[in-house]
C-alpha cells in the first residue's frame, strides 16, 4: 500500500544522506523518528512534507476536470489574496522545516503557485463571478456580461414581513419562487399564504419557472433569496425565516437587528452614507454573510480606493445618510478606511461648534451687562 511504499522510499533517502558527510545529523534523527512511526502505523505532524517520495508526478485538483469542465471562480480577487497568504503561510513552515532539520531540501517544491495554476485555466471555459468588475484577472476575459443581483436580507423570522415582499413581487409582475425544505412545510407555506391573498402554486420538481405575476412553491434550499431586477425574477427561500417557520409560528415584531435593517430600505445603492468611526462612503447593499457558522446581516459600505467595510446589524446606529452642505449632487471625497482625513475633520467640526459656542456665550455675557437688558 501507499503507506509501505512511503517507508520505503524514505527508507532509501535516510541511507542516502547517512552517506553524505555534510548531512546533518538531527536530519538524519528526525527523519528516522518519521519512519519509525509511519512503520509502526503512528502519526505524526507536516506529514504532507513526504508528498514528493509518495508521488512520482505532480498533479492538483485541474488534474482531475474533465475537458468539457466549466470552471467557475468566485471573486477572483480575494481567490488571488487568499492564495498569497496561502504560499506566505507555506513558505513560512517549510523554512522552520528546513531551519529544524526536519525536512530535507530535495522535497521542496511539490506546490503549485498561483500564477501557475490560473495559467493552466486557460484550458478549460472559464467564468469569473464578481461583485463589481475588476482591474485585473487571473486570465484576460473574452467577454463581459452584467448581470444585476440583489441579495435579499433574512426576515428575522417574520413570515407576515415575507408575504408583504411577495405580494410587492406580484404586483410588479414577477416571476416567484419560494423554496421549503420538504413538502409538508410546503404545503404549510402554501396554507399561509392563501390566508395572506396569495394565490401560490406548489411545483416540488420545479420544472420550469412560473409565469410572470405567479408565484410557485418549491422544494429545495438556498443560502439567501435573490432578486434579479433585469429578469423580473425573485427567488426566495425557507432559510430567510426558518427559525420560526420550522416551529410552526409566525413571529409579530422581527428582532432588532433586521428592524435597524429596514431603516435602510430608503437607500439605493451607491447613495453616501456617513460611519461615526470611519466617515463618508457609499451605500452599497446588504448582503448576509456566515460568521461563526450562522449567517448575520450586514451593510457593505465602499470608501475610498477598493476598500469595503461591513456594518453589523448591531451597530447600524453608527450609519447615518450623508446630508451634504452643497446639497446631494455637489461632489463629495470619500473617505479612506484607515486614514485620519475623518478624524481631523470631525476634530476641526468640534472646535468650530467649541468656537461658536464660546461666542454667543460672550455675546449675551457682554449685552447682560448693558443697562435695562433681559434674556
Amino acid at each position: 500500500g501507499g503507506v509501505d511504499l512511503l517507508c520505503e522510499k524514505l527508507s532509501a533517502l535516510i541511507k542516502k544522506l547517512t552517506k553524505r558527510r555534510n548531512a546533518p545529523n538531527a536530519l538524519i534523527v528526525n527523519l528516522t523518528d518519521d519512519f519509525e512511526h509511519m512503520a509502526g502505523g503512528l502519526s505524526f505532524s507536516a506529514a504532507d512534507k513526504y508528498l514528493s517520495l509518495l508521488y512520482d508526478e505532480f498533479a492538483d485538483g485541474l488534474s482531475y476536470l474533465a475537458p468539457e469542465t466549466a470552471v467557475m471562480m468566485l471573486e477572483p480577487a480575494r481567490c488571488d489574496e487568499r492564495a498569497k497568504n496561502w504560499s506566505w503561510q507555506l513558505g513560512q513552515d517549510i523554512q522552520a522545516l528546513l531551519e529544524g532539520h526536519k525536512l530535507e531540501g530535495s522535497l521542496i517544491g511539490h506546490f503549485r503557485e498561483w500564477p501557475e495554476l490560473c495559467s493552466h485555466l486557460a484550458d478549460w471555459p472559464v467564468v469569473f463571478m464578481d461583485s463589481f468588475r475588476g482591474s485585473t484577472y487571473p486570465l484576460a476575459p473574452r467577454t463581459l456580461l452584467n448581470l444585476t443581483a440583489k441579495q435579499l436580507p433574512s426576515y428575522g423570522g417574520s413570515l407576515s414581513t415575507a408575504a408583504g415582499d411577495i405580494l410587492h413581487y406580484l404586483k410588479e409582475d414577477y416571476r416567484l419562487v419560494v423554496f421549503a425544505g420538504d413538502m409538508r412545510k410546503a404545503e404549510i407555506l402554501r396554507d399561509y399564504l392563501e390566508d395572506q391573498g396569495v394565490t401560490p402554486v406548489i411545483d416540488e420538481a420545479l420544472a420550469q419557472l412560473g409565469e410572470r405575476g405567479v408565484c410557485v412553491v418549491s422544494v429545495g434550499g438556498l443560502s439567501s433569496g435573490m432578486e434579479y431586477p433585469g429578469m423580473k425574477l425573485a427567488v426566495l427561500t425557507e432559510g430567510q425565516f426558518a427559525s420560526r417557520f420550522q416551529q410552526g409560528k409566525v413571529r409579530k415584531k422581527g428582532d432588532g437587528s433586521r428592524q435597524r435593517i429596514q431603516s435602510f430600505t430608503d437607500l439605493s445603492k451607491g447613495d453616501l452614507v456617513v460611519h461615526n468611526t470611519h466617515g463618508i462612503g457609499r451605500f452599497l447593499g446588504v448582503e448576509r454573510l456566515q460568521v461563526d457558522g450562522g449567517f448575520k446581516d450586514y451593510v457593505k459600505i465602499g470608501y475610498a480606493g477598493t476598500d469595503v467595510l461591513y456594518v453589523p446589524a448591531t451597530q447600524l446606529d453608527a450609519v447615518s445618510k450623508y446630508i451634504g452642505a452643497g446639497g446631494e449632487d455637489s461632489p463629495v471625497k470619500l473617505s479612506r478606511l484607515g486614514g485620519t482625513d475623518w478624524a481631523r475633520a470631525k476634530s476641526r467640526a468640534k472646535k468650530a461648534v467649541q468656537d461658536l459656542a464660546a461666542g454667543l456665550i460672550q455675546l449675551y455675557a457682554e449685552r447682560a451687562r448693558r443697562p435695562g437688558y433681559a434674556f
